[in-house]
């Protein structure tokens, strides 16, 4: 996916998952969750979303 220059894919992906309500973010990519929680300390209401590995969701259910 092309992004304009400056911007952050992350950052897009945050920015959509906050306007849905989102609580957290799941994803299986090491390199992801680095890029999302960066993004996310860098948000105003950066207690708002919690980024996690799919793992630990599977964890929290067993």
């Amino acid at each position: 996916m092309e992004i304009p220059k400056g911007e952050r894919f992350s950052d897009l992906s945050l920015e959509q998952a906050a306007e849905v309500g989102a609580e957290v973010l799941a994803t299986a990519c090491p390199y992801c969750i680095t890029n999302f929680e960066d993004s996310r300390l860098n948000r105003e209401d950066s207690k708002a979303i919690e980024i996690k590995d799919i793992t630990e969701i599977l964890q929290e259910v067993i």
